[in-house]
């Protein structure tokens, strides 16, 4: 775990692949709290990453950051940027475009589907994507979600016949941790109400990252 800010409102860290979002076994609130000299109760999570993704979070050190935070996440005025890596695109999918589905997440079997009508459960997906570079037979594509649903990026992607690498649980025949990282964060201060972003790539040293060695030049949009 990386910290990359903290003051008395709230902390920026870089979240491992295979550690939980929230409070649990050595979860980020109880790693943040075991780095920071705190309880694991003064550390509040305000959004989640999915286990087996990595990168940028936000935690609330107090009660009313964490009111704050969430109400401004609600509003959707927290943007979130992710980078993926796939397989060859299908033929006559598009370079960039958005995404929009309908997502059901069936947690008798932890899973996400995209579904055709909206009922009890069913909740709206949408994002877009941008390819930003290809080379055997993979491609790494910048993601914008608009909304944030569990799993949403995988699905969209496997829905699509182009699951993210390592994404063993929607279709992926590769056996490396999954290719997806939460790589842009922006939103505003909890107090100042400044917009603040921050930006941090995966290390590109291991598979399937090592595939795009500039990655980490990447510019993303106006946040």
């Amino acid at each position: 775990m990386i910290i990359l800010e903290k003051n008395k409102d709230f902390c920026v860290v870089v979240k491992p692949h295979n550690t939980l979002s929230e409070h649990g076994n050595m979860g980020m609130p109880e790693l943040i709290a075991q780095e920071l000299c705190l309880s694991a109760d003064q550390v509040f999570p305000v959004h989640r990453l999915d286990l087996l993704t990595g990168g940028l979070m936000v935690y609330a050190l107090s009660q009313s950051a964490a009111a704050r935070l969430s109400s401004d996440i609600s509003q959707g005025k927290m943007q979130k940027y992710y980078l993926g890596i796939t397989g060859t695109l299908p033929e006559g999918m598009e370079p960039e475009g958005i995404w929009e589905d309908y997502l059901y997440y069936d947690r008798n079997v932890q899973k996400a589907f995209i579904v055709t009508k909206s009922r009890k459960g069913v909740k709206q997906a949408v994002l877009d994507y941008k390819v930003m570079d290809q080379t055997e037979g993979c491609t790494l594509i910048l993601f914008h979600l608009h909304t944030g649903r569990t799993h949403q990026i995988r699905v969209q992607c496997a829905s699509r016949r182009v699951p993210l690498i390592g994404d063993r649980r929607y279709g992926s025949a590769a056996k490396s941790d999954l290719a997806l990282w939460s790589c842009g964060l922006s939103f505003p201060h909890p107090v100042t109400h400044k917009q603040l972003t921050y930006t941090y790539y995966p290390d590109t040293s291991g598979k399937p990252w090592n595939l795009f060695p500039d990655l980490m030049h990447i510019e993303l949009p106006d946040q």
